[in-house]
């Protein structure tokens, strides 16, 4: 039931939450899931959303957040165990045979394992050295099987459309399983070479699940042009732009950029000041980077989703007031409690939500049933359409920013002031430069 309440808001935190690749999950043999780290907690939960329901999996985490003894206790509660890195100390890393070794027994046992083997995490959109400890507990696991398939490595990609936000778009794009039986015959002549060609094989597998944006000098500016390209990109292929189709003209975008800056670096810093003048004109125009790929509003087109909002605003403000407490108090407590890194902040938010929502939609219901004649049912009522209210109110939210987005731009590109004519030759620059036909 635990599980059950906390998959499902997890997944509502998201939207949409989405799964490719659930075929490549194998279920008749020990899996190590490994994924790239962007955001904490949740993305050990977006894998633990992704086993069956039937199957046990258990966390590797870095072993500093077991620091304090009650956080510690309810890490070992919530299955997961300490990893040692080289930055917690050689004296530290014996304190690794325990933890891998329960690897190593779940595993065998024919359950699940999740590792973020980039070893950190980090808020940029791109893959970081693996650490080796993964492979460790793949080879010593699959030993009592030799070269009898068994232990699998699972790569996931996750794409989180915004690492601190509620509402954006979760992708996680499962890629087919590496079988650790074949590496065993080279492990038996030498560990080491066997460890570094299952680490190049699992770098590659996750590049390609990815959106790997390697560069370290134009990473901004990459970022900006492809964020600002995907669904012109989509266009371009003929596809409908929605959210896994964007992901993937955001992967080739990236590959396509990162070999750009390879093999003609030139070309690459051309592209990335013409990057950086779409960016700095979108700040002073306060516009979205989409909004270039599709057409201006016509006035018919303005006076309908205007129209729409005004109908729908009563239903928005019942959301609104009966959802703004619940959903801003995680935020109010995280900035109270003075959290400073932004990698945590869905975390914490997603953590305080769980309590948060049902706990006010209780008292309200309570209160609201104390000053009226009430039985079960409309005691249930009122639990029920609390949360439908919210999600109403959300998506009206969404649908008012994005409407608002489509006058002023609609409105910016007929009055064409000098910010707008410099967005627009940029946008075209990059454009032509790096869509694919």
């Amino acid at each position: 039931m635990a599980r059950f309440y906390v998959m499902r808001a997890f997944k509502k935190f998201y939207r949409p939450y989405l799964v490719r690749g659930q075929e490549n999950i194998p279920t008749d043999s020990p899996v190590i899931f490994t994924a790239n780290h962007l955001n904490a907690l949740m993305d050990a939960l977006a894998l633990l959303s992704i086993t069956p329901k039937n199957r046990s999996i258990t966390f590797l985490a870095r072993a500093d957040i077991f620091k304090q003894k009650t956080i510690a206790r309810f890490l070992t509660f919530a299955k997961i165990m300490p990893a040692y890195r080289m930055r917690d100390g050689l004296t530290n890393l014996a304190g690794n045979n325990e933890s891998f070794g329960h690897a190593e027994a779940i595993l065998q046992e024919g359950n699940y394992i999740g590792i973020m083997p980039e070893g950190a995490q980090g808020e940029e959109r791109k893959m970081r050295p693996l650490v080796k400890g993964v492979f460790r507990i793949a080879l010593s696991a699959q030993e009592p099987f030799g070269t009898q398939p068994k232990v699998k490595i699972v790569p996931v990609g996750i794409d989180m459309g915004d690492l601190i936000k509620f509402g954006q778009p979760l992708i996680l794009n499962i890629g087919k399983p590496i079988e650790v039986s074949q590496y065993m015959e080279s492990a038996r002549d030498n560990v080491a070479h066997a460890m570094n060609l299952m680490r190049d094989e699992l770098a590659q597998r996750l590049h390609e699940q990815t959106v790997d944006i390697a560069s370290d000098e134009y990473y901004e500016q990459m970022e900006t042009a492809i964020y600002s390209l995907d669904t012109a990109q989509c266009l371009v292929d003929g596809n409908t732009p929605n959210e896994l189709n964007r992901f993937d003209s955001r992967r080739k975008l990236a590959a396509r950029l990162c070999q750009i800056e390879k093999e003609n670096p030139v070309k690459m810093k051309e592209i990335a000041q013409k990057a950086e003048v779409f960016k700095q004109q979108l700040k002073k125009l306060k516009l979205r980077p989409w909004l270039f790929a599709v057409k201006p509003y016509s006035c018919g087109q303005t006076i309908l989703a205007l129209l729409g909002l005004l109908i729908s605003l009563p239903a928005f403000l019942i959301g609104f007031i009966t959802n703004i407490i619940p959903f801003m108090t995680p935020v109010w407590i995280r900035k109270a409690i003075k959290v400073k890194y932004s990698g945590f902040y869905s975390s914490i938010d997603y953590g305080l939500a769980l309590i948060s929502f049902p706990l006010f939609y209780l008292i309200n219901t309570l209160i609201i049933c104390s000053l009226t004649t009430w039985n079960l049912l409309f005691f249930l009522v009122l639990l029920i359409v609390q949360p439908l209210f919210g999600k109403l109110a959300f998506e009206w939210y969404r649908i008012m920013r994005k409407t608002i987005g489509m006058i002023s731009y609609t409105h910016k590109l007929k009055n064409g002031n000098n910010a707008m004519k410099e967005a627009q030759e940029a946008y075209s620059y990059l454009s032509k430069t790096l869509l694919y036909k």
